[in-house]
């Protein structure tokens, strides 16, 4: 093995690099569905699926910042009233 060879095959190299972008759109991603769950596009079994994958968001509570970053992301850039309303 050359000295600037890396010890991650190419493939591995990309799942990594995408990982932090990953990341940032899944959290993100919240503002879209209080934005679509504002108009009732989702069903109620929809509604506990959701709730099981953005529930790994409620631990950045402790985060000083991060519920006041939720609350303008979600109510501000999306617009969305009914954020209380919602199961998650």
């Amino acid at each position: 093995m050359h000295a600037d060879e890396s010890i991650l095959p190419g493939s591995c190299k990309i799942i990594a690099a995408s990982i932090p972008g990953r990341l940032v759109s899944h959290v993100l991603s919240i503002g879209l569905i209080a934005k679509l769950d504002d108009h009732a596009y989702f069903s109620e079994g929809a509604d506990q699926v959701l709730a099981a994958v953005y529930s790994p968001l409620s631990l950045w509570s402790p985060i000083p910042g991060a519920d006041e970053f939720f609350n303008w992301h979600i109510f501000h850039c999306w617009n969305c009233d009914n954020m209380s309303e919602m199961t998650f």
